[in-house]
């Protein structure tokens, strides 16, 4: 099946914020303490997706991946390097 890389919409806020959710249960679920992923959690996700499509920071990039019957089945959002950017090398401009 094939997947079309597209700039996400403002509509696509909530199936971003279930992906987002789903991909970090898939990888983090047995690293983070029980409970981690409560309904709070999804509430912010989504919160955060509606925040970045409504008004984008032109710092920020992000691309999703959708199957052909217009499922998101993937994302990409990359930014500066944000925090302790101690080892970073100065070249590094993103941060995935």
């Amino acid at each position: 099946m094939a997947q079309k890389l597209r700039k996400p919409l403002p509509a696509d806020a909530q199936e971003l914020a279930r992906l987002h959710v789903e991909c970090w249960k898939e990888t983090y679920t047995q690293l983070l303490p029980d409970g981690f992923f409560d309904p709070a959690h999804s509430e912010q996700r989504l919160r955060m997706s509606d925040r970045v499509l409504e008004d984008p920071n032109p710092l920020f990039r992000i691309s999703v991946a959708e199957n052909e019957d217009g499922k998101l089945v993937g994302f990409a959002f990359s930014a500066s390097p944000m925090g302790n950017t101690d080892g970073i090398p100065e070249n590094v401009s993103r941060q995935l």
